[in-house]
Order: C-alpha cells, then structure tokens, then sequence
C-alpha cells in the first residue's frame, strides 16, 4: 500500500441504494490515486450490508448490532484505517471525477491542514452551503438578530459564510459540513478522533474546532466537488421539529466543550431574542407561511428558554 493511499470511510443507515451510488463513485473520485474503502453499517435494516458483501466484495464491512451513531461508528474504521489520509464520505453523497485525487493533493501542498473539503452540489448541482465560521458572540448575534441583513455583501459573505459566501474561493473556514472531508491522519494523531459524545450532529464542527486548538488549518476547496443528497438517514428519524432540537443539543455540547459558559449564554440570549422576534413577525403579519417553519421557531425558542431560564419544554418538544 502506498505511503499516500487514502483510506475511504463510509457510514451507512438505511441507504442501500444511495450508498451503492457512493460506491459506484468513488473510482473516477479517486482519479488513480491509491485508496482503501471502509462501510460501516449502523445496523440497517433494507438490507444495505448484503447488498455491499455481494455486489462489492472487496470492500471493508464493520457491520455493528446496533446504531452506534456518526461519531462511534467512524472512529471503528479510523482506528483500523491502512491509508495516511481519511476520507470521510456520507453515504448519501457522491464523488465528482477527480475530487478525492484533487483534495488529496491540496492536503499534500499545505502541510499545515487538519482537513479539507469541497464543493458541496445538491441533486440539481446548487452550490450548498457547506462552509462556516467558528461559533462566536458576534457572528452568531448579527446573524440571530438580523442585522446581517444591513452588512455589505462582502462583509456579510467573509462574516458569516454559510449561504452568504459564493463557494468559489479557497480560504481558511472555522468549520465544515461533514458529508465530505479529508484529513491527513498526522492531523488525527495531534488532535484526537471524533468525540463520541455527539450522536448524530455537531462530530464533524467540534472535530474542526479541536484541530484549530491545535494548531491546524480548516480549509475549503473550490477544485473538487461532490453530490450530497443531505439527510437522508436523518429524515427517517425526525421531522423538522426534532431535526431541530437535535442540532441544539449538538451545538450546546460542542459549544460547551470550547467556550467559557458565560459566553455561550450571552450567545443563546442573541439567539432567542433573532428568534423570538422572528416568530413574533410571523403570527402577527405571516399566519399561514410555512408552518413547518413556525414549528421550528417555536420549538428552538422554547429551547433556548429553558437553557437560559430553565423554563421547561412544552411536553410534545
């Protein structure tokens, strides 16, 4: 095996045919680079790991007894990965020709990066938002409050990031979406592997996090691009409500893990008070505009309620 082969890590729940996608895209991903692939499935039930054993045998399959979650599952292949690079790839996404060769040698060309990743392309190939800062008191209060709204473009776009920045410009970010991300595995060994503390959500951003602690550099690649599906084991689970919820609770614990408490409440007090107005704007003049998104506004209000004021949840949240 090559010093430079890439150890592929793929973690799959209820996504047969999707995955068989991500398989079926990872050779012309890889552009002749040398590479390894691991799935681990999460205990699926449509039959995603007979279909990996039968129509691509040479691959690594950790099939686990239960849904150990993102975080959990990841780490059991890290831990056996043969490569000096990770690939981590969810399983509802796919490999443009050339991306994983393309982020392998940006990874090559900047020996302080702890991870890299691409463009994000949704089904109809959108650009989705896939880059982010790291959380902080006024990021997080212009974008809660809306006076992001009055930022110059420009401003708004190097600022916030997210679906503010244009996606075609590579630059130092604060934190990645997960879907497709490689990491040099000298980066894993000074930082850690993922926290297992986080289930579903929120791995991926406090992995970031601790590599920049560390010294590391996160970076996003406009040169390589991938298909990502989005939440497509997620939408089995939760609506948009508990979807929600879910996220805060990750975002609290990764929050937590790097902030001093007083800070993460002044940031929830900018929080409640850009969702708050928000709601208050959609029942007084909006009744009727999505309601699944006046759901999600009242549950994360509630949330944000008893965080700083230990207000119960209603019981349906």
């Amino acid at each position: 095996m090559g010093q430079d082969e890439v150890s592929i890590i793929i973690i799959s729940y209820n996504t047969k045919d999707l995955l068989r996608q991500c398989l079926l895209s990872l050779a012309a991903g890889m552009g002749g680079a040398p590479y390894e692939t691991w799935v681990v499935d999460n205990a699926s039930s449509d039959g995603s790991r007979e279909m990996v054993e039968k129509e691509f045998p040479g691959i690594n399959l950790i099939a686990n007894a239960e849904n150990l979650g993102f975080a959990k599952a990841n780490n059991q292949a890290l831990k056996l990965m043969k490569g000096s690079f990770a690939l981590l790839l969810n399983s509802d996404a796919m490999l443009e020709p050339g991306a994983g060769k393309s982020l392998l040698d940006f990874l090559k060309s900047h020996p302080r990066a702890g991870m890299v990743g691409p463009v994000l392309l949704d089904a109809a190939r959108r650009v989705r938002p896939s880059t982010y800062p790291l959380p902080g008191f006024w990021n997080e209060f212009s974008r809660a409050s809306k006076l992001s709204a009055l930022l110059p473009g420009r401003l708004k776009a190097g600022l916030l990031l997210g679906s503010f920045f244009d996606h075609k410009t590579a630059l130092k970010a604060g934190r990645l979406t997960g879907a497709c991300i490689m990491v040099p595995k000298a980066a894993m060994d000074e930082a850690g592997l993922l926290c297992e503390d986080f289930f579903f959500y929120g791995e991926v951003h406090d992995w970031c996090w601790t590599m920049i602690e560390k010294g590391r550099e996160i970076w996003f690649y406009p040169g390589a691009a991938a298909i990502h599906l989005g939440g497509q084991s997620s939408k089995q689970k939760w609506d948009i409500v508990r979807a929600s919820l879910v996220t805060l609770a990750a975002h609290d614990r990764m929050l937590k893990r790097h902030k001093a408490l007083f800070l993460v409440k002044l940031m929830y007090a900018s929080a409640l008070a850009g969702d708050a107005a928000a709601l208050a704007y959609r029942k007084l003049f909006n009744p009727r505009r999505d309601e699944n998104e006046t759901a999600r506004l009242e549950a994360e209000t509630s949330w944000y309620l008893n965080e700083l004021f230990r207000i119960p949840l209603s019981p349906e949240k």
